[in-house]
């Protein structure tokens, strides 16, 4: 009788949960996020990077729902896309080269170098990171728009972790 009932409910629970949708970003120019750094190896997009390189992580959100993008990773149009991230002042220039599965919509992780260019390492996680891309040919870009995006769209997480990449093909952590 036990399992009678518990199937029923199992169903209804794998329906439910397989029902929601996927979130998908709604501005593909740039956004808000928190920012964080990571140990990088080889990456998502498939290139071998070191800490000393300016590359970044997108968030998985965002990454593999950027238009064009594949089930092959490697393949994204993201990859080698210049972001320029802004936080109280200060300013980096990074090549997108990763995907981040711990972070929020607009969350980027850095490289360490990329990092220290916003903030000391010790900090570990910023809020208020804005960023847009480089050029205008960014989908959904308006042409001849190099904006940065407005600080009240932040989307980003409360998270004290300070590492939050886990891409598919890096071995950070």
């Amino acid at each position: 009788m036990v399992y009678l009932f518990s199937l029923p409910l199992f169903l209804s629970c794998l329906i439910l949960t397989a029902a929601r949708p996927i979130p998908r970003a709604t501005d593909y120019t740039g956004g808000t996020g928190q920012g964080t750094y990571y140990d990088t190896g080889l990456t998502s997009c498939g290139q071998t990077y070191t800490d000393s390189d300016l590359i970044v992580a997108l968030s998985h959100l965002f990454y593999d729902s950027y238009p064009g993008a594949t089930a092959n990773p490697n393949d994204n149009p993201v990859c080698g896309k210049k972001l320029t991230a802004h936080y109280q002042g200060k300013s980096v220039t990074v090549t997108v080269a990763d995907r981040c599965t711990g972070c929020a919509m607009y969350d980027l992780d850095f490289t360490p170098t990329g990092f220290q260019a916003l903030s000391d390492l010790s900090v570990g996680r910023i809020s208020g990171v804005v960023w847009a891309f480089d050029d205008s040919t960014s989908a959904g870009a308006n042409p001849g728009s190099n904006t940065v995006p407005d600080a009240s769209s932040d989307s980003s997480s409360d998270s004290d972790s300070t590492d939050t990449e886990d891409s598919d093909f890096s071995s950070a952590d």
